[in-house]
């Protein structure tokens, strides 16, 4: 959501790590959040590559336009996969209760 701060509007926009499709996808809205006027400055969390962030994000960063604020944690758990096509659904799960519920991680 958008939100004033001072007499800047400020959104905060999340984009899972697990890959680079999200991130990917990601930049082309936050250009339309800044160009659009919806918003002056967009704080980025992601735990994705900073190289990827960089290259996607590296005119709207050094311009102000972006805030790139790493999570200091995991705020998701993302897909486990065997291979880029197939989903490994037990190590999905097993990710996922190890980053919600440890102790059902360890049961």
């Amino acid at each position: 959501a958008a939100m004033p701060y001072g007499e800047r509007t400020i959104v905060i926009y999340y984009v899972s790590g697990h890959g680079f499709g999200h991130l990917t996808r990601s930049a082309h809205l936050i250009r339309e959040l800044l160009a659009s006027g919806v918003a002056d400055v967009v704080f980025l969390r992601t735990r994705a590559a900073r190289r990827v962030a960089d290259e996607l994000l590296s005119d709207l960063v050094a311009a102000g336009g972006v805030e790139l604020h790493p999570p200091p944690f995991d705020l998701d758990a993302g897909t486990a996969q065997t291979s880029p096509l197939d989903v490994d659904a037990a190590g999905t799960l097993r990710a996922h209760a190890a980053l919600f519920a440890p102790e059902l991680a360890e049961a």
